[in-house]
């Protein structure tokens, strides 16, 4: 290959005399893998000659990443081995390292003097093109324009437009030992064939080309590569190459605010019945343009929900600054018998220089039955794991930020109160949410506390045992028996229940006993003794469960009940037969998109993994870990449309950054994680 490549070259040398006028940015493409051990060593050269020795001007890169050798799992390749794969077959590569200079000289050496050489061979000929290339991202795409200007015809070539990551350091080295990446590839257009290209003697063809940002990509970092080849000698014509210009502004949605002093209920949420204001604050995103004269109208996709005032304006932002439409605020009216959702506003804006933006927010309009209150202080928040139970049972709950407690827990029929992992004394239930927990019982209230820490400081009080009907003994179980209980009242909780594994938050670090008193119901006791977990009270005014663990912490392990099945028991026990009432528990529709959502985000050891696919067909779900190894094949085969939840176990795994990728047919969706042990 080498002996045709330096053939070709010998040819191309012959006719340097009827070179054109517009000087050549030479082409180097390489083909490497993170799994191979001599590209390493190609790239200890080819790293700093790229860096050091040659200006954009001079040199485009595109490096196309292979999944070979075993194991075959560079991430690269991984993201798109459609594009890769077809270069690979297009030069006929069957091998790493391989270096293609402008298609016809591959030196496919380390040394570096045979590469420069082959470089300087091709940078003496001008071109008869000549390229000028623009891109920008609008806050949605990559935009392309590119005119290229001939000063003879061409009839057979092709024209590619690439989009490569500049530059890619990673904190632990690849299997091959490498940490630095230069210009892997990671977007062609139209795809890895090209598109025709035909120009006429001096004349001048303009091309457009867009690119779907992808959210694991950083705008910052993308450079675009254009080339033109001849078809039959591959040989390149002319490259150039182009940083993503980011001129515009980029507005997102920061935070929401609901303006209800004159209506019934003045608590700061959109309720039924209500007429309420509308103050949206949005953000320009810090490595972006100052936006000035920002104008926006609102739409909703609940048609229930009628909008007035439905036009506002922002002050100008600077990149970083926040702003909000306070004095021309929108107005949103909610009927009577509207029954709680969440609802997605869109913000339809544009400022004086024509930029425009879509941008969406979810907002639960009205009170739902059910209110989960968040007291753990200023621990790890496990909201997400409470979010992901009441979406597996299809529940309508108000999981948002905590509003005055005292004053709002009237509004809801069911509380659940979690304290997370939070052992602090001076947070764990204060005085002023004793008060409130007594006060919502004795209207006749619903309540739910899961709490590992609760019992120890506030478990002997005459309060806690009058209404809980229990009284607190250990503090936290040991051994074996704090990872697992069973269920033991007959009325709906048998079955075993397991505080640790795949599926829970793993948050369950000090589960505590209590005794029952008289007209407290033993609901679970740890497994192998007779010690309680769980106990609940019903009286003719109101219902009360205390846990002594965490309830996010089930895991479901090993055939046992799944968290969002006993949080589905336990308000059925509160509640009588609810859970099965139909409106609380709306029939889902097949999703519209593939999504990828992971939590909690950092875990450990353990990830639930939800995703939705919209059409029945093969699909596999993989992780990645950063120096491209596949370390998980957590599904592969046939998969329904809908929604869908794996946990992925990673005690054998090391602290780090890992990747999630769910893939069927071309669609694929990719998720980053981080374990933390």
């Amino acid at each position: 290959m080498y002996r045709l490549r330096s053939m070709l070259a010998l040819l191309i040398l012959l006719i340097a005399t009827m070179a054109w006028g517009y000087p050549r940015t030479v082409l180097l493409e390489d083909f490497t893998s993170t799994t191979c051990s001599p590209c390493a060593g190609s790239w200890a050269i080819l790293g700093p000659m790229i860096e050091d020795d040659y200006t954009t001007e001079e040199l485009s890169v595109i490096v196309y990443h292979m999944n070979w050798p075993t194991p075959g799992n560079d991430p690269w390749y991984a993201a798109n081995p459609d594009e890769n794969f077809s270069r690979r077959s297009y030069y006929s590569v069957n091998s790493v390292p391989d270096i293609f200079i402008d298609g016809v000289l591959g030196p496919n050496t380390h040394d570096e003097s045979a590469i420069a050489n082959a470089i300087s061979q091709r940078a003496v000929i001008e071109s008869s093109l000549d390229m000028d290339l623009a891109a920008w991202y609008d806050g949605t795409d990559i935009n392309v324009e590119l005119a290229v200007t001939s000063d003879e015809g061409i009839a057979s070539a092709k024209l590619h437009l690439v989009l490569c990551e500049t530059y890619v350091l990673w904190n632990s080295p690849a299997p091959n030992g490498m940490t630095a990446f230069h210009y892997p590839m990671v977007d062609m257009e139209p795809n890895g064939n090209g598109q025709t290209f035909e120009i006429s003697a001096n004349t001048t063809n303009d091309y457009e080309a867009t690119f779907p940002m992808n959210d694991d990509w950083d705008i910052t970092n993308i450079t675009v590569v254009a080339f033109v080849q001849q078809n039959g000698t591959s040989e390149v014509l002319q490259s150039t190459n182009a940083a993503i210009d980011i001129n515009v502004p980029m507005l997102v949605y920061d935070s929401v605010e609901f303006l209800d002093e004159d209506d019934l209920r003045p608590n700061g949420r959109p309720d039924a019945g209500e007429n309420v204001d509308m103050v949206i604050t949005l953000r320009d995103l810090e490595q972006y343009q100052p936006a000035s004269g920002i104008t926006g109208t609102l739409s909703c996709d609940d048609p229930e929900l009628s909008l007035t005032e439905n036009v506002a304006s922002w002050p100008d932002l600077q990149p970083g600054d926040t702003g909000s439409n306070a004095g021309t605020e929108f107005g949103v009216v909610i009927p009577e018998d509207y029954v709680p959702k969440y609802v997605t506003f869109t913000v339809s804006a544009t400022d004086n220089a024509d930029h425009a933006w879509e941008i969406a927010f979810e907002v639960l309009i009205g009170v739902p039955d059910i209110r989960l209150v968040n007291d753990i202080g200023d621990t790890t928040d496990y909201s997400d794991d409470w979010q992901a139970m009441f979406d597996s049972l299809g529940f309508i709950a108000d999981v948002g930020p905590d509003i005055n407690i005292p004053l709002a827990l009237d509004q809801y029929s069911t509380v659940i109160w979690t304290t997370g992992i939070d052992s602090d004394p001076t947070t764990v239930i204060t005085a002023d949410e004793a008060q409130a927990i007594q006060n919502f019982l004795d209207a006749g209230g619903k309540l739910i506390l899961t709490s590992q820490y609760a019992g120890e400081v506030v478990g002997s009080e005459t309060w806690f045992q009058q209404y809980f009907a229990a009284t607190h003994a250990l503090d936290a179980m040991e051994g074996q028996s704090a990872m697992g209980l069973e269920g033991v009242y007959t009325g709906g909780f048998a079955g075993q229940l397991l505080l640790v594994g795949a599926g829970g938050a793993s948050n369950s670090v000090s589960p505590s006993t209590m005794t029952a008193g008289e007209e407290g119901i033993s609901l679970f006791t740890y497994l192998g003794v007779q010690d309680i977990a769980g106990v609940g009270h019903e009286t003719d005014s109101y219902s009360a469960i205390y846990l002594g663990f965490p309830v996010e912490a089930v895991s479901g392990g090993g055939g046992t009940t799944k968290r969002h099945e006993l949080l589905a028991g336990l308000l059925d026990w509160v509640n009588g037969n609810w859970s099965d009432a139909d409106e609380i528990k709306p029939e889902k529709t097949l999703p519209v998109s593939m999504t990828l959502n992971g939590y909690p985000n950092p875990f450990n050891p353990d990830l639930t993994i939800d995703f939705t696919v919209p059409v029945s067909s093969q699909a596999t779900l993989e992780v990645f870990n950063v120096l491209g190894q596949r370390v998980a094949l957590l599904h592969q085969g046939q998969l329904q449309a809908g929604y869908h939840s794996i946990t992925w176990n990673a005690t054998d795994m090391p602290s780090g950054m890992y990747l999630v990728r769910l893939q069927q047919g071309s669609s694929s969706r990719i998720m980053r994680t981080m374990l933390l042990k």
